[in-house]
């Protein structure tokens, strides 16, 4: 099949989505209050938490907007490459290998938390009574698990049923997994039509209370770029990429754990919206996506060393902060504070697990998560494809 060259600057908005998440969990387990903007949660300062639970500043923990950035570039990278070449073989191979693609690095994700669990090194109920969040923490890893029940959850339920059980960073995964199904086929239905973008709005609306819609705005940046590369270098103008920006940021930190009244955001608490916070997460990752084709600029910025090896490894960051945060770091928490402030114990316990969490996503990327990507490549090429060809569904390039 025709290939695409890589768009570097991407996987630095990956590194940021993985960072901002990682942020924004340990946020969740131990400053609880710059969350939900509870006093009673407070740390360090009330007033200040409370303040920035409700303003621009939280864009650097807004974890729901960190995960709607990547949902827009998953839609984006599967649907790219159909919409330049016009191949339907690329959304077949997409289809048929998209489970096998993700199913491995989860399940080990899953075995990894279930062993954690029969072994009791998690420890964040413990934490949790320190850092006020019951709500939160101390329901993590809270429930009997067995190897049956490991496996279902690994194997089925992360996928299907919007599990997220074992690693609460999984919560996303149904709807990376639907959303990519949702993709190819309005890609399928609707990429070679001339109206194509009528049917590509239309879809927007009808999905404009769900997450999925973000999917759609990420097929229509994708065929943008695909078909009217200048396009976006029309708008490579400080006076519109920065605007652009900083609107992003500002809809991106719009927050989810605090009410809006008597906050800058309460103009934008759109009644009539199931969930104004999702709506303008996804919004703001929108313009904030668009802003990189745009901006060369943007592009180099992310597109620096330190960025682009993030991205390479941000999705095994993912799957495996939530588990240190629960084990490791809690542990280094506990030891700590009888001997520390509570702010000295969990920066010390933040500054130690984050290189940890960069080790293990270095290795689990290079051994786990490329043999995933090689299982499924292989489910393709040597059992799905012979058969496709066989009953003629694709074609060879010789007979095309």
């Amino acid at each position: 099949m025709e290939k695409t060259e890589k768009i570097n600057y991407l996987d630095g908005i990956r590194a940021i989505s993985a960072i901002i998440v990682v942020f924004h969990h340990y946020i969740l387990a131990f400053l609880p209050a710059l969350y939900t903007g509870n006093a009673a949660e407070s740390h360090i300062n009330a007033a200040s938490e409370a303040y920035l639970a409700g303003s621009p500043l939280g864009i650097f923990y807004a974890g729901n907007f960190a995960v709607c950035l990547f949902y827009i570039l998953s839609g984006f990278v599967l649907s790219y490459k159909f919409l330049k070449f016009k191949n339907y073989e690329i959304i077949i191979s997409s289809a048929i290998r998209r489970y096998f693609r993700l199913v491995v690095p989860i399940l080990v994700s899953v075995f990894v938390a279930y062993i954690l669990m029969k072994l009791g090194f998690f420890f964040n109920k413990e934490a949790s009574e320190f850092s006020k969040s019951s709500w939160w923490f101390a329901g993590q890893w809270s429930f009997e698990t067995s190897f049956w029940h490991m496996l279902k959850s690994g194997l089925f339920r992360v996928f299907f049923a919007y599990d997220a059980s074992y690693n609460t960073a999984l919560w996303m995964m149904s709807y990376i997994f639907y959303g990519s199904f949702i993709t190819l086929g309005v890609i399928a239905l609707f990429g070679k039509l001339k109206l194509r973008y009528v049917a590509y709005v239309l879809t927007y609306l009808i999905l404009i209370n769900t997450y999925y819609s973000a999917f759609i705005l990420g097929i229509i940046l994708a065929d943008i770029f695909a078909n009217s590369p200048n396009f976006f270098k029309k708008f490579n103008h400080f006076y519109i990429t920065i605007p652009l920006i900083l609107i992003g940021i500002f809809f991106g930190a719009y927050p989810f754990g605090v009410y809006t009244n008597g906050t800058i955001y309460e103009l934008f608490n759109l009644q009539f919206l199931p969930s104004p916070g999702q709506f303008w997460h996804i919004i703001g990752s929108f313009l904030i996506i668009i802003a990189a084709f745009a901006s060369t600029n943007f592009q180099k910025f992310l597109s620096n060393k330190f960025l682009i090896f993030t991205g390479a490894i941000s999705f095994s960051i993912y799957l495996i902060h939530a588990l240190v945060l629960g084990s490791l770091s809690s542990w280094i928490f506990l030891k700590l504070i009888p001997h520390f402030s509570y702010v000295t114990s969990f920066s010390i316990s933040f500054i130690v697990s984050i290189p940890i969490i960069f080790i293990l996503a270095f290795y689990s990327t290079k051994h786990i998560d490329s043999n995933g990507l090689k299982f499924s490549q292989y489910i393709y090429e040597k059992l799905a494809k012979p058969t496709l060809l066989k009953f003629k569904i694709i074609r060879t390039k010789e007979s095309q």
